[in-house]
C-alpha cells in the first residue's frame, strides 16, 4: 500500500486557500458563479463539503508529489489567466482541481494510479475524467511544462499561506515561454 506523501498533505492547505482565494478573485471579475464552468456533460463534481476537504483528500488518496500539487496549480492559475471566457466557480473548482492534479502526476511522476481509481477518489466516473484531460490539453493556451522561476514563485506563496494569508498579488505562474522549461526540486522528477 501506498502512503501519502507527506509533504503533500501538508501542502493541501495551502493549496485549499490559495484555490478559494482565486475562487473569490473570480467571483469579483465574473460577479458571481458561472455554472457553465469547465463542464463538459455531467463532470462537474458535486460540491460535496469545503474546497479543502477535497483538496486534502486528494492529497491524501492520489499519494502525489508535492511537486504535482504545485504543478496542479499552476495549470489552475493559467486556465484562468490565459482564458478570458473561462470563469471559476464553485461548479468546477473541484473537477478542475482533479484533472490538473492527475495531469501533473502523469507528467512529473515516475509512478500514478489508474484513471479509474482517480476518476473514484474525484468524485466523477472514469470516462468522464478522460474527457476533462483530453479537453484540457486540446486547449491552444495550455502547456504541461513550468519554468522553475514559475514553480518556485507559487511554492513559496504556498508558504506564506501556511500561516494564515491571502494571495496578494497578481498572477504567479502565468508566462509565455518559447523553450520548454521543467519545474525542480528533489519532490519533481525532471525528465
Amino acid at each position: 500500500m501506498i502512503a501519502p506523501d507527506p509533504a503533500a498533505v501538508a501542502l493541501a492547505e495551502p493549496a485549499s486557500r490559495w484555490l478559494v482565494d482565486l475562487l473569490r478573485q473570480q467571483r469579483g471579475v465574473a460577479g458571481g458563479d458561472d455554472p457553465r464552468g469547465l463542464c463538459f456533460g455531467s463532470s462537474c463534481v458535486k460540491p460535496r463539503g469545503t474546497v479543502r476537504e477535497y483538496v486534502v483528500q486528494l492529497a491524501q488518496r492520489t499519494h502525489c508529489s508535492r511537486g504535482s500539487l504545485v504543478a496542479c496549480l499552476v495549470y489552475v492559475e493559467r486556465l484562468v489567466e490565459r482564458s478570458p471566457t473561462f470563469v471559476l466557480s464553485e461548479a468546477n473548482v473541484r473537477v478542475l482541481c482533479l484533472t490538473c492534479l492527475v495531469l501533473a502526476m502523469k507528467f512529473f511522476e515516475e509512478a500514478c494510479h489508474c484513471n479509474r481509481y482517480l476518476a473514484k477518489v474525484g468524485g466523477v466516473t472514469t470516462e468522464e475524467l478522460n474527457k476533462l484531460e483530453k479537453a484540457l490539453l486540446a486547449l491552444p493556451h495550455f502547456d504541461l511544462m513550468i519554468s522553475e522561476d514559475c514553480y518556485r514563485k507559487l511554492d513559496a506563496t504556498l508558504g506564506t499561506l501556511a500561516a494564515p494569508a491571502s494571495r496578494a498579488g497578481g498572477p504567479c505562474c502565468v508566462e509565455a515561454t518559447s523553450a520548454p522549461a521543467q519545474p525542480v526540486g528533489a519532490e519533481v522528477l525532471v525528465h
